[in-house]
């Protein structure tokens, strides 16, 4: 079986693995440099809390094991990636409090490690943090961080010595069917690659690549800002901080790696601050170390959201283009590379039918018209 998979970035590197591992043949075309578009652009942060206080039970069940997942990748695949460290969450609104608290014994009854800390027991955690006495912040055991590129490097390299075939600054421009079942791809390039099984893992150029197979998927973009400080006076951060406004995680380089939610937890996450430096003036409000300091440097992630969660699971508009395409794509990759490339060898796996693409596409029953006319 021949495979492209188009995207390389955290679902598309796990996806490649897993089925470079189970034998197939697998290529992986990017459109730049892997795990260097929205996924080198990311938070690449692993939390259960408060989202597992509202998600229905099968999410439930798959967000629990994200973890496990990560685990268990770590040492299957070996590298320095994966930083397991606590999340401290505090809310300055007093209704985002309430909810924080009620979401705080909800998730501990679906089986999060999350306890309450006073802001003084918060800083002896976290020396370089600044929140008052009386805040009431709440500790999240067993998460922790991405390095989100090391780990697309270290899949794909992984996938190479099984005979995978990686390939940079290759942008598909088409797909190719023949009979209702896609045959090949071309790039930019001009270079066609032929295949039994496309995998669309394009994150936010997903439709784009969709549309060229003729297949519906629409994608809510919301584009992201990262601002990564300075290094810590005090050295590196030991949690990722959940904050009113901002998600601040340790960066690789001694600083802190600073996303610009900009509004409450609860929020779409969809706005942005204007400038780096106000970004960095926020976060100071926490980490009074980056009072007055500059941004080392800033990126913009364009994050894909379908509609209705993520989709995953082959196309019925074409035999053989599997989509794999979601927010929080470094979270959900090992899952989604386990489930795409058994699901690709013929294997179902019922815990992904709420997100399957024909959701988009409307029966031949809604597509029937009335007899008559208005009068």
């Amino acid at each position: 079986m021949r495979v492209v998979v188009v995207g390389g970035g955290s679902v598309g590197a796990n996806i490649a693995y897993r089925l470079a591992a189970g034998g197939r043949d697998v290529t992986v075309l990017d459109a730049g440099r892997p795990g260097q578009g929205t996924t080198g652009a990311s938070i690449s942060w692993l939390s259960s809390f408060p989202q597992a206080a509202a998600a229905e039970p099968a999410e439930l069940e798959l967000r629990l094991s994200i973890r496990r997942a990560f685990a268990d990748l770590e040492a299957e695949a070996g590298g320095d990636w994966m930083h397991w460290a606590d999340t401290l969450t505090w809310a300055s609104d007093p209704q985002v409090c309430d909810r924080l608290r009620a979401d705080w014994k909800a998730s501990a009854e679906r089986g999060v490690s999350v306890e309450v800390l006073t802001g003084s027991e918060a800083r002896a955690r976290e020396p370089a943090l600044a929140v008052p006495d009386a805040a009431e912040v709440y500790v999240e055991h067993g998460g922790g961080w991405v390095d989100a590129p090391l780990l697309v490097e270290t899949l794909l390299h992984a996938a190479s010595h099984r005979g995978a075939t990686v390939i940079e600054q290759a942008r598909v421009v088409a797909v190719k069917q023949a009979g209702g079942r896609v045959t090949a791809v071309v790039t930019d390039s001009g270079r066609e690659f032929g295949a039994d099984v496309v995998v669309n893992a394009a994150g936010s150029w997903a439709s784009h690549v969709g549309a060229m197979a003729g297949c519906t998927l629409p994608l809510d973009l919301r584009p992201g800002l990262m601002v990564y400080s300075q290094p810590l006076p005090a050295g590196p951060l030991g949690h990722v901080l959940n904050t009113p406004k901002l998600n601040i995680r340790p960066d690789p380089g001694g600083g802190a790696a600073i996303h610009a939610r900009a509004e409450s937890m609860y929020g779409r996450h969809g706005l942005n601050a204007l400038t780096p430096g106000e970004v960095i003036e926020a976060a100071a409000r926490w980490l009074p170390a980056l009072a007055g300091t500059q941004a080392l440097r800033s990126r913009v992630g364009i994050r894909p959201v379908p509609p209705g969660g993520p989709v995953i699971g082959p196309h019925p508009g074409l035999d053989g283009f599997y989509v794999a395409v979601s927010h929080g794509g470094i979270g959900w990759g090992p899952l989604w590379g386990t489930f795409a490339a058994s699901e690709i060898g013929g294997s179902k796996v019922a815990a992904l039918d709420r997100w399957r693409p024909d959701r988009f596409l409307a029966s031949s029953a809604l597509m029937t018209e009335g007899d008559g006319t208005c009068a």
